[in-house]
């Protein structure tokens, strides 16, 4: 039981160590592009077209979706994750009556 704590421990030290690495890269990329004022100007004078032109970019899968088979299978897939629900996702910990766990064996 320790075995596993500790191992468990040292994995999600490693992933938010690989996570937070990646953040900073993202964000010294994110702030190394020139800046663009007449675009901020244009988005505070029609904020809603700007709006909607993100939503049809980012939910309608535009470019994604000129590949045919692995823009549809991606757009099946986050579909499928929309209508499940964040709270539903992978099945993480969800092995405890493999083991024989007396916690398990309550009906909920």
């Amino acid at each position: 039981m320790v075995l596993r704590m500790t191992v468990g421990l040292v994995l999600t030290v490693v992933a938010f160590a690989v996570a937070g690495r990646r953040l900073w890269w993202l964000k010294r990329l994110a702030f190394s592009g020139q800046p663009a004022p007449e675009r901020v100007a244009a988005v505070r004078e029609h904020p809603g077209r700007d709006v909607q032109a993100e939503t049809a970019e980012v939910l309608g899968q535009r470019k994604l979706l000129t590949w045919t088979v692995p823009g549809v299978a991606h757009f099946l897939t986050v579909a499928g994750r929309v209508r499940r629900g964040p709270g539903r996702g992978g099945g993480a910990g969800r092995d405890h009556h493999l083991r024989g766990d007396p916690a398990a064996e309550r009906p909920a």
